[in-house]
């Protein structure tokens, strides 16, 4: 998926990017299971661990919607996203 990010991204128009990084965050960051919140934050985190999106796009497309799983009422979505936060997004150096 990752990858499908990365070339979408750099495609011709970029809107197919948007396009599918909307789908993703309709289908699973807001998933009722919690599986599928917790693929949303392993997706991100392959986002940027492969840098398929540049921080500026990660930060309006992806980090707003990734934040608000902070809140979730699944503790295994949470700890995921803690571990991403603090060994992934601290280590690019922007936040």
């Amino acid at each position: 998926v990752s990858e499908m990010v990365k070339k979408l991204h750099t495609a011709t128009p970029p809107t197919f990017g948007v396009d599918l990084i909307n789908e993703l965050v309709e289908n699973f960051g807001r998933c009722p299971k919690w599986s599928g919140r917790q693929a949303f934050v392993f997706v991100c985190q392959t986002v940027i661990e492969d840098d398929c999106l540049p921080m500026d796009q990660f930060a309006v497309h992806l980090m707003p919607h990734l934040l608000t799983l902070a809140n979730d009422r699944v503790p295994n979505v949470r700890v995921l996203l803690a571990k991403t936060l603090r060994q992934t997004l601290l280590e690019k150096g922007r936040w």
